[in-house]
């Protein structure tokens, strides 16, 4: 138990010290904050000291009619003269160093809240900017292990808590700990002896809380995935509303909702219970403590031990004491959920992509396109094997036809060239080089793709066009466009290329689509392209658009065409079936096979 207790610990630990290193280069902002919440602690000693000199001001004046500034305990230590004053002085001194306290006081407030809520909103954009490229470099086989909702709910969501944990907690803890520091030294001069005794009561704060922490850690990561799994649903259910509704399904898809929403609702109602209990057990705690230290203090009084100054100010310091210690002890329950946050990004962050490149990559700067499949075998990671035994050679500039039912590896086998995945066994040669060997920017520089989902981001008609070559200049721009027929719509919108296309395009028609994908394509102009069913599900008049695009595109390089109809294979110099993951034929003429 013992061990396992320390693994918690240690784990615990690196969890915290690797999301405190993501701040380290604001170092010059926390070190303001820091020493802000210092001073303040400081100033925090002020009614403390008030308290003391008023009422023995008023109460206890010495012969002479001046007051001790410091506690009676530091009278023999510090008998200096200048240490007391005159009570007639008092009425004059108070109400300025009230003002002048709280003023330099409120600019402290400022600097450090201000310092330390931009160090958590800087370190959890820096933590977001490092998931999202990390996201961007796994393969397509680690990312479609989970839905793509959980995904951005570890963008979203946890950074948040994450950011409400730097925002809050550093805080709490960095100036409630210098108060604490500060007003404890005071008591420790009002009176040691008792102080020794109080202290005793204040790890009794850390022991109930430190026991409901661990619980409400795992209880706090749960909720995080429950609410992943909210995101996924809600996204899922938008992107298919219109099947939803063609079907009915709304009441089926809201029972499945609920059903997700309860489960997220029986974590937090477990969370909100222990959150609750941290605050009454700490405030029992305390009033316990401040109880014996009232009559403590009452008995030294009376002994004339301690002034009535002492005391009173002993007394409220032991009240203000008290305050810091139980929000430090309550930050436990925050610090635990950014924890349980934290696990979950630093879990994406450290899945190690499984397509990287050596240092000893090559890096293709114009290939001719003559590609080679060596006796390729590939399974997805249920298990199904997709392709087995593939061998292929396709000449530079050559034409290939995939042909064969759904489900058979068509759309596998072209993604295997570009490394969205690789195969389990084999090898792929591009002019002469196995493509594992080749920088993979590089390799994928040298390839266009055309997919029938026809995916558009939600930006404008330019920019679509452009992410095939972002140095394209405005002329290259224009003739891609012209050459995949995007001109004959874009003219028409109100703001030309710069209309918004919307989510995946959903402003735009399927054949609208498609053309500014081809014009994607022409603008990267790669030696190498794959176009997967570019012309299924589209009017007769998109596909006379997009077809002729197509036989402009396919000029002068390596094609290859999943196809479907009859007009494609005929255009193209091979075709190749495949039927059950393997190559049942290939010739230069449509082979006998279901198309």
């Amino acid at each position: 138990m013992a061990s396992l207790y320390r693994v918690y610990n240690h784990y615990l630990m690196n969890t915290l010290s690797r999301l405190l290193s993501y701040g380290k280069k604001y170092w010059l902002l926390f070190s303001v904050a820091f020493f802000s919440m210092i001073l303040g602690g400081f100033i925090s000693l002020l009614p403390s000291w008030l308290v003391k000199i008023s009422v023995d001001g008023l109460n206890m004046p010495n012969q002479q009619g001046r007051i001790f500034l410091l506690p009676k305990q530091l009278k023999t230590l510090v008998g200096s003269p200048s240490m007391s004053i005159h009570t007639t002085e008092l009425l004059g001194l108070i109400p300025i160093l009230i003002v002048t306290a709280y003023f330099i006081d409120g600019i402290l407030r400022f600097l450090y809240q201000f310092c330390v809520r931009y160090v958590g909103i800087a370190t959890v954009r820096d933590i977001r900017n490092k998931l999202h490229e990390h996201l961007q470099k796994l393969s397509l086989s680690q990312v479609t292990k989970e839905m793509s909702g959980t995904y951005v709910s570890r963008a979203t969501n946890d950074l948040v808590a994450v950011q409400s944990w730097v925002a809050e907690t550093i805080t709490t803890i960095f100036n409630d700990s210098s108060k604490a520091i500060f007003l404890f030294a005071w008591l420790l001069s009002v009176n040691w002896y008792l102080t020794l005794i109080a202290a005793v009561v204040i790890p009794l704060f850390v022991i109930p809380v430190a026991n409901l922490a661990k619980r409400l850690r795992k209880l706090s990561r749960k909720g995080q995935e429950n609410i992943g799994d909210i995101s996924a649903y809600v996204q899922e259910s938008l992107q298919n509303l219109k099947l939803s509704q063609a079907y009915n399904l709304e009441s089926v898809r809201d029972k499945q909702f609920q059903q997700i929403n309860s489960r997220l609702f029986s974590t937090l109602r477990k969370t909100v219970t222990i959150e609750a209990m941290i605050s009454p057990i700490t405030a029992l705690v305390g009033a316990c403590g401040v109880a014996f230290v009232f009559w403590c203090g009452m008995k030294s009084v009376i002994l004339h031990q301690i002034t009535l100054g002492d005391f009173s100010s002993y007394f409220l310091t032991t009240v203000l004491l008290y305050e810091p210690i139980k929000r430090i002890s309550r930050v436990w329950s925050t610090l635990q959920q950014a924890l349980g946050a934290s696990e979950r990004v630093f879990e994406v962050l450290d899945q190690e992509p499984s397509l990287q490149s050596s240092v000893e990559s090559l890096h293709a700067r114009t290939l001719r396109g003559q590609i080679v499949f060596k006796n390729i075998n590939f399974k997805y990671s249920d298990g199904q094997e997709v392709l087995k035994n593939i061998d292929l050679e396709i000449n530079p500039g050559e034409k290939v036809a995939l042909i064969g039912p759904s489900g058979v590896g068509k759309t596998t086998l072209v993604s295997l060239i570009p490394r969205f995945y690789d195969p389990q066994a084999g090898s792929i040669e591009i002019d002469g080089f196995d493509i594992k060997t080749i920088d993979l920017h590089s390799l994928r520089s040298q390839i266009a793709l055309v997919t029938q989902e026809q995916v558009l981001f939600n930006c404008s008609v330019k920019e679509n066009i452009v992410f095939g070559k972002p140095t394209a200049t405005e002329q290259e721009i224009l003739e891609a466009a012209r050459k995949a027929h995007v001109m004959e719509f874009v003219e028409k919108f109100y703001e030309g290329f710069e209309t918004i296309v919307g989510e995946n395009g959903t402003k735009l028609s399927g054949g609208q689509r498609q053309r500014i994908a081809l014009a994607r394509a022409f603008l990267k102009d790669a030696p190498i392209l794959i176009l997967d069913e570019p012309t299924s599900h589209l009017d007769h008049e998109s596909e006379g658009y997009i077809q002729e695009a197509i036989n402009e595109l396919v000029k002068n390089r390596t094609v290859i065409i999943i196809a479907h109809k009859q007009s494609t294979i005929n255009n193209s110099d091979k075709v190749i079936a495949l039927e059950n993951g393997e190559i049942s034929c290939s010739g230069r003429s449509r082979p006998p096979t279901t198309v």
